[in-house]
């Protein structure tokens, strides 16, 4: 899951939003949560289903887009931008 980009990587392109993630966990992947009580309370919210995945309505998607797209026009940078390839610009040869 792309967690720095949720925003945009998965909310607004796969109209999918996780809901119940508990407030006092820092959302990020579970393989880089150090704190095992805020680990365990992860495991505890996705294994009783207070956290879960669910598909965004319509009126969500709206609402979100209009979000982002505020954020866009006053030039806020949304998630983490990817880097460059180290080769972008440069010329390359094609199979076939």
């Amino acid at each position: 899951i792309n967690y720095t980009n949720f925003s945009t990587a998965i909310k607004e392109k796969l109209r999918i939003d996780l809901k119940g993630w508990p407030e006092d966990v820092s959302f990020q992947s579970s393989t880089s949560i150090n704190d095992h009580n805020a680990l365990l309370k992860l495991h505890k919210a996705l294994k009783d289903g207070s956290c879960h995945w669910f598909p965004m309505s319509l009126s969500q998607q709206e609402e979100h887009s209009a979000q982002l797209n505020t954020c866009r026009k006053r030039g806020e940078t949304i998630g983490k931008p990817q880097k460059k390839h180290s080769d972008a610009g440069a010329p390359h040869k094609h199979k076939g």
